[in-house]
């Protein structure tokens, strides 16, 4: 057990192996991430003017039905 505390036993480097190629792609995984949210709000965004345009064009429609 003394053994893999070692600094140079192969417990540690196989450990550290794990956390450098780990750490390697975190970043793109964040910006990855990023982008889909910014694509995601931009699309909600567009969807609420959509449903807005549909509102009033109903509105107004159902107006005009009255008459």
């Amino acid at each position: 057990m003394e053994d893999f505390f070692d600094p140079r036993s192969i417990g540690w480097q196989i450990i550290a192996l794990i956390f450098i190629v780990v750490w390697m792609f975190v970043p793109f995984a964040i910006l990855a991430i990023r982008r889909l949210l910014v694509k995601s709000v931009a699309q909600q965004e567009r969807t609420i003017e959509l449903l807005e345009e549909i509102k009033h064009e109903a509105g107004r429609i159902s107006s005009d039905a009255r008459r």
